[in-house]
C-alpha cells in the first residue's frame, strides 16, 4: 500500500529525522507531544500537524498505546513510525497498530517480542550455530541464593532492555543484591518489564554491530558495521563506520552471521545485530535491536543509503532498492552524541534552559538535533541534545572534521559533554584506535584532567576582553551586527562615571581592570600591568568578533537572565558577573548569608523521584 500520512510516535531528534525523510517522500507527518514538551517543541513545528497527549508522565504520554492509536485513527494516519526508545520495541504496540489497520514501520509483533527478550533471542541465534554469551535467567531470590557460585565479574542486564539502560557490572558477591534490585526497578520504569538476567562480562571487548534490512519478498542485506565501543554508563557516545580495527576476514564472517540471523528469522524492516568482539576478534551475538538505531547516520554517510526512507518503502511492501553487491563502503564516518551532562561529575544529567545554541558553520557536517533555537532540556527525558556526524576520506580526516565541528558548536546555559568529546578526539589512545568498551572508564580521569588543564592554561586576557566588549555592547542598547562603542561608555555603565576601575568576578574570583580611554570605536584598558586595546567590535547571532591589540578574536557571548555573562572561546567557558549591577531577586537570595538557610535540608544534585526510603 502507498503510505500518505505517518504519525511519529516519538519526540526530539528522531522525530525530526523521520519528519524530514517523510516530507522528502511527499508524505504528510503527524506529531504528538506531552504536556512537558508542548506544541512549540521542535518536532511539532517540523510536522504538518501536532496533537496533545494530555499528560506529563511517560505512561500518560509517549508510552500510552491507547492514546497514540486513537490520535492516529482520528487523523487518518496510514502508518506509525515508532523511532527509537519509548514504544519502538514494544510488541503490544505493533499488535495494536495491526489490529487497527495501521502499518507499523518496523518488524512484526512476534519478531519484536522474540528478539526483544534477550534470553529468547540468544537461544534462537545459538540454534543457528552463531556464538553467544552464556546467560543466567532466574528470579532475584534464586540468583542471590547462588551468589557464591557465580563467575565474577558479570553483567546484570534487563531482559527487555536496550540503549544501555538497565546494565550494571558486578565485580564481587557483595555488590549483587543492590545491583539486582536497582536494575530490575530501572528496567520496569524504562521498558515496563522488570525481568533481569546475568551475563559473563568480557574485558577487554569491542562493541561492533551490523545494520540489516529485510523486505517482505525474502531479500536481506547488511549495511556493514559500526564500531560503538566508546561508551559511558553502557551508552554509546561515539560511533564509527567502518571499524578500522576489524580484520577483513572477521568483517566477512560477522556480516554473514548477521545476514543469516536476518534471513532465518524472516526479519522485515531495519534492525541491528549487535556483537561483542574480544581482543582475538572472536565475536559473540549480544542482541538484536528491532528498530532504527541512534547511530544510523554513520551507515548512511558511508553507503549513501537513507535508512529511514528505506524503512518506509519496506513498510509499503516494496522490495529493497539495493542488493548486497551494490552496497560499497565509501570513506569513514564518525558520530558524536552531544548530551546535557557533566563528565566531571560522573556524567550526571544537567537539564535546564539552553540560552544559546550554535551549530558549526561547515555545511558538510551533519547535525541531527532535538532543537534549532534556545529551548529547555527536560529532566524527564534522555539528555541527548544532538548528534554530530562527519565524513572523511579516511579515519584521520574524519577525526579532524569532528574536532573542528565540536570546537565550533556552542551550547550555553547548561553543562554539556562537548569538551569531553573534543578531548576524546585529541586523545592518543582514541586516535590510535586502542579502545574497548572500558575506554571511558579507564580514561575518564585523564580526559577530565586535560580539560581542567586547558581551562587553567587559557589566556584570561582574551576572555576578559571579550567580556568587556560584550558587556559594554549589551549595556548600550543592543548587539546588532556592526554596532560601535559609544563615544563615552561612562554614560551607560553605572559607577564607572565615578571610578575608572571596573570590578567583576570571573568564575567566582574577583578581578579588576582600569579603563584608560575610549573613542568612537576603540577602548583602551590595563590588566595586570599590560596595556590593551579593543576595537572593531561586532556581534552576529551570539558571536562577538573584535580586534585585541590589532589581532582578530572570535568568541561567543551570552548575557543570561540572571545578569551573569558567559564567554566561550575555543571550547572553554568562563562565567562573569559585574559588581556594578544588582543581581535579580532570586540571585540576591542565593548570595545572602541570612539566617533563612536551613542546614537540615537535603538537596538532590539532580532531578529525580523518591522510589524507596530504606
Amino acid at each position: 500500500m502507498e503510505i500518505k500520512n505517518i504519525l511519529i510516535a516519538n519526540r526530539g531528534e528522531i522525530a525530526v529525522r523521520v519528519c524530514r525523510a517523510a516530507k522528502e517522500m511527499g508524505i504528510q507527518t503527524l506529531a504528538i507531544y506531552s504536556d512537558i514538551d508542548g506544541p512549540e517543541a521542535y518536532h511539532c513545528r517540523m510536522a504538518d500537524k501536532s496533537f496533545p497527549l494530555n499528560g506529563r508522565e511517560l505512561r500518560e504520554s509517549y508510552l500510552n498505546i491507547h492514546k497514540i492509536i486513537e490520535i492516529a485513527i482520528q487523523n487518518a494516519a496510514d502508518a506509525i513510525h515508532p523511532g527509537y526508545g519509548f514504544l519502538s520495541e514494544n510488541h503490544l504496540f505493533a499488535e495494536a497498530c495491526e489490529k487497527n489497520g495501521l502499518v507499523f514501520i518496523g518488524p512484526t509483533p512476534e519478531l519484536i517480542r522474540m528478539m526483544g527478550n534477550k534470553i529468547e533471542a540468544k537461544t534462537n541465534v545459538a540454534k543457528l550455530g552463531i556464538p553467544v554469551l552464556n546467560s543466567d535467567l532466574s528470579s532475584q531470590t534464586e540468583l542471590l541464593g547462588k551468589f557464591s557460585e557465580l563467575d565474577y565479574p558479570l553483567l546484570v542486564k534487563a531482559a527487555a532492555g536496550g540503549g544501555g539502560k538497565g546494565m550494571r557490572i558486578v565485580s564481587s558477591p557483595g555488590e549483587l543484591s543492590s545491583a539486582l534490585e536497582t536494575t530490575s526497578r530501572e528496567a520496569y520504569n524504562y521498558f515496563g518489564n522488570g525481568d533481569i538476567f546475568l551475563e559473563k562480562f568480557i574485558d577487554p571487548a569491542r562493541h561492533i554491530e551490523f545494520q540489516v534490512l529485510g523486505d517482505h519478498h525474502g531479500n536481506v542485506v547488511h549495511v556493514y558495521e559500526r564500531e560503538c565501543s566508546v561508551q559511558r554508563r553502557y551508552q554509546k557516545i561515539i560511533e564509527e563506520s567502518p571499524s578500522t580495527w576489524l580484520k577483513p576476514e572477521t568483517r566477512k564472517k560477522m556480516g554473514e552471521a548477521a545476514l543469516r540471523i536476518t534471513l532465518e528469522l524472516g526479519y522485515t524492516n531495519a534492525g541491528t545485530i549487535e556483537f561483542l568482539v574480544d581482543e582475538d576478534q572472536k565475536f559473540y551475538f549480544l542482541e538484536m535491536n528491532t528498530r532504527i538505531q541512534v547511530e544510523h547516520p554513520v551507515s548512511e554517510r558511508v553507503t549513501g543509503i537513507d535508512l529511514v526512507k528505506e524503512q518506509i518503502r519496506i513498510a509499503e511492501g516494496k522490495p529493497l532498492s539495493m542488493k548486497q553487491e551494490d552496497i560499497q563502503l565509501m570513506g569513514h564516518a564518525i558520530e558524536a552524541r552531544i548530551y546535557a551532562e557533566e563528565p566531571a561529575k560522573d556524567f550526571m544529567p544537567s537539564p535546564g534552559n539552553i540560552a544559546l545554541y550554535l551549530e558549526p558553520s561547515d555545511v558538510s557536517i551533519r547535525m541531527d538535533s532535538s532543537l534549532d533555537e534556545p529551548a529547555t532540556v527536560f529532566p524527564e527525558f534522555d539528555p541527548m541534545i544532538a548528534k554530530m556526524i562527519v565524513w572523511g576520506k579516511d579515519r584521520k580526516e574524519a577525526l579532524q572534521y569532528l574536532e573542528k565541528g565540536l570546537a565550533e558548536t556552542s551550547i550555553l546555559g547548561i553543562e554539556t559533554n562537548l569538551s569531553f568529546l573534543r578531548e576524546i578526539t585529541l586523545d592518543e589512545k582514541f586516535v590510535q584506535n586502542r579502545i574497548s568498551t572500558r575506554y571511558c572508564d579507564e580514561r575518564l580521569e585523564i580526559l577530565n584532567m586535560r580539560i581542567q588543564t586547558r581551562i587553567e592554561d587559557s589566556d584570561r586576557l582574551i576572555f576578559i576582553s571579550a567580556f568587556i566588549a560584550g558587556s559594554l555592547h549589551s549595556n548600550q542598547g543592543g548587539a546588532g551586527a556592526g554596532d560601535k562603542f559609544h563615544s563615552n561608555p561612562w554614560n551607560a555603565i553605572g559607577y564607572w562615571r565615578q571610578s575608572r576601575n571596573f570590578k567583576f568576578t570571573l568564575n567566582g574570583e574577583d578581578q579588576e581592570v582600569e579603563l584608560q580611554s575610549s573613542s568612537q570605536n576603540i577602548l583602551k584598558f590595563s590588566f595586570v600591568d599590560s596595556e590593551n586595546m579593543i576595537s572593531d567590535v561586532r556581534f552576529n547571532q551570539g558571536e562577538i568578533s573584535f580586534l585585541l591589540n590589532n589581532k582578530s578574536v572570535r568568541a561567543i557571548y551570552l548575557l543570561q537572565s540572571d545578569g551573569s555573562e558567559i564567554i566561550e572561546y575555543q571550547g572553554i567557558k568562563y562565567l562573569f558577573r559585574r559588581l556594578d549591577v544588582l543581581p535579580v531577586e532570586h540571585q540576591r537570595m542565593n548570595f545572602s548569608e541570612s539566617s533563612g538557610h536551613n542546614d537540615s535540608l537535603i538537596v538532590s544534585p539532580m532531578f529525580g523521584k523518591i522510589v524507596k526510603v530504606n
